[in-house]
């Protein structure tokens, strides 16, 4: 099962060094880029910036910019804003499934991030390569660069950021089958998040526990978990979520032979899926689907909706 993946929130990593710390919209950066034609590190980091923006919507538009951000950043020797380009398409390069290539551009931002003693970008990029490891099912690869990012995070004395890596060890943990040690991760990151108030971070913590005992076949304390999951992005307004945990719910209602539930949260799901642009959700959705109708003896949607699941996991 694959988790919402929001390419601009974790580019909030990539900005650190970077005077310019607002918020601005898209067509307020491109008017910025418009009246400031000259290739100096300003322009790099407004590149930059539209490109972290731009990789939630257009990931193709947005490598262009980061690809003339790491250019100028080269000739102008700008070793910060090049290793921000680097990281912003390395990160392209994983959002397209491509985890080889996108460690070819991971890697060398790392090692600019220590040259010029930039613990933050380490940090970050760290976490990237542990994804790129953990998208390929390489769990102990993952793990390794997860502890060293765990390892800088203390260091670092932010909670954020310590909440962010037992985010990541938590999980990889949970995939490699240790699942204690990831739920201790999980737990801790829960901790911090809540001293934080932070609702997103409470709920991706109950969402990940979840996770880690779907992993494990612990349906009770799953379902439990993700309800726990579900009532708080449904609070913050964050739907994407609400329909992954929903897929989770059905999925755990089918495990318990609650087949009703299951095809009715399952069919919702379906419909949303589409919608909220998470459609690398539907491979999953339709496997439920497939076994839900497979268990109350219609073959012919269980064959249908295990077609159109094995076609899309090809795809998403």
């Amino acid at each position: 099962m694959r988790y919402l993946y929001r390419p601009a929130l974790l580019c909030f990593l990539l900005w650190n060094g970077d005077t310019y710390a607002q918020t601005r919209s898209i067509d307020s950066l491109r008017a910025v880029l418009a009246a400031h034609p000259q290739a100096d590190t300003f322009r790099v980091r407004r590149l930059n910036r539209l490109g972290a923006e731009l990789l939630d919507t257009d990931k193709n538009a947005a490598v262009i910019f980061n690809r003339e951000a790491l250019q100028i950043a080269r000739r102008r020797a700008y070793p910060l804003g090049e290793a921000n380009a680097l990281a912003c398409i390395g990160i392209y390069h994983s959002l397209r499934g491509e985890s080889d290539q996108a460690r070819t551009f991971l890697f060398p931002a790392r090692q600019i991030y220590i040259r010029i003693g930039d613990r933050i970008g380490e940090f970050k990029c760290l976490a990237m390569i542990a994804r790129t490891f953990e998208d390929q099912g390489n769990y102990a690869q993952a793990v390794a660069y997860g502890l060293e990012q765990l390892a800088i995070a203390e260091t670092l004395h932010n909670k954020l950021y310590l909440m962010s890596a037992y985010h990541r060890i938590g999980t990889t943990y949970s995939y490699l089958g240790e699942y204690a040690k990831g739920r201790t991760s999980l737990w801790s990151s829960l901790k911090l998040a809540s001293e934080l108030h932070d609702q997103e971070g409470i709920a991706l913590s109950w969402s990940l526990l979840g996770e880690s005992y779907r992993l494990e076949k612990r349906w009770v304390e799953n379902r439990r978990c993700t309800e726990r999951a579900r009532t708080i992005f449904k609070a913050i307004g964050d739907e994407q979520s609400v329909n992954i945990e929903e897929s989770n719910l059905a999925n755990v209602a089918e495990r318990q032979g609650r087949y009703q539930d299951a095809l009715g949260l399952a069919h919702i799901c379906l419909k949303k899926t589409t919608q909220l642009e998470v459609v690398f959700n539907l491979p999953y959705v339709q496997n439920i689907l497939a076994r839900t109708y497979l268990h109350t003896n219609h073959p012919d949607s269980a064959i249908s909706f295990g077609l159109q699941s094995l076609k899309n996991s090809l795809l998403y």
